[in-house]
């Protein structure tokens, strides 16, 4: 499985201040918990591991099956945005929330499926700063306190889009020069619609090409060809859908040097060749 093809099911979301009996007794949870602390200092040990420090905007993810332990840090309370789900949907039968258990007791958990490309949430993950995960913590809470119609697709949305922010920040965090990949971006949406080869995009933050291109796809998951072509295309389908340009115009105004080579590619990325689309 793929990690683009997780569809989380949300079991629980609420914030969460545990009380002193509930801290420093290990415990094991069925599903996957994601800890977020919005006040407060707290240390939580996962696997009997070291106790992680965490401070407000902390974030921590456990996989179902990974015994932990909460301890408070300080005198002040601590208040937790909190979170109990699944990759897949295979278990949202199980829709109310699941007693904690004893390491060691036998009992089924929800196992993470494996994911080739972020094999990572096989195992604990922390980032001792995450802000910017909070507002969708906050649309989780009011989501699951009103259950609206549609809340479950709406958590999983939220869920979903936590779970990229995490996935990104573990698959870039450790890569240098993330600002030189920006820019790279930001010179394909500026120049797009001119000739541009590997070497004029590596000239912005001088490098050498092949480098340069390397580190674009170690950040993007796409070459530098294929991000342009997308770009390209993208802009293809906003003049086909809001002018009257003939198909010649539109390819010249996105950087194809050919009707034929427009037509090619447009129909790689949609299915469709852009004569029929703009028909559509």
């Amino acid at each position: 499985m793929l990690f683009q093809e997780i569809h989380p099911f949300v079991r629980f979301a609420r914030k969460f201040s545990p009380s002193p009996s509930n801290c420093g007794h290990s415990v094991v949870a069925r599903d996957c918990r994601l800890f977020y602390l919005t006040a407060g200092a707290a240390a939580i040990a996962a696997r009997g591991g070291e106790s992680l420090a965490m401070r407000p905007g902390a974030c921590l993810y456990l996989p179902a099956g990974c015994p932990y332990s909460i301890a408070p840090a300080g005198d002040a309370g601590h208040v937790f945005y909190i979170v109990n789900f699944d990759f897949t949907w295979e278990y949202a039968h199980f829709q109310q929330t699941i007693p904690l258990q004893k390491p060691g007791a036998q009992a089924e958990c929800f196992a993470v499926p494996p994911l080739a490309d972020a094999p990572f949430f096989a195992g604990p993950l922390f980032f001792s700063q995450m802000p910017e995960v909070e507002s969708s913590l906050q649309n989780m809470e009011r989501e699951f306190q009103n259950s609206l119609a549609l809340s479950a697709m709406q958590l999983s949305a939220y869920m979903t889009g936590i779970l990229v922010q995490m996935a990104r920040a573990r698959l870039c965090g450790a890569l240098s020069h993330p600002r030189a990949v920006e820019t790279m971006i930001r010179y394909i949406h500026a120049h797009y619609a001119q000739p541009l080869s590997n070497l004029d995009i590596a000239r912005a933050v001088n490098y050498h090409p092949n480098y340069a291109n390397q580190l674009f796809c170690q950040h993007t998951g796409q070459t530098l060809h294929q991000f342009l072509n997308g770009y390209r295309i993208q802009q293809a389908l906003t003049l086909l859908l809001s002018t009257d340009l003939s198909i010649s115009d539109i390819a010249s105004q996105v950087g194809f040097s050919s009707v034929s080579q427009f037509t090619k590619r447009f129909s790689a990325h949609t299915g469709v060749p852009p004569t029929r689309y703009k028909t559509k």
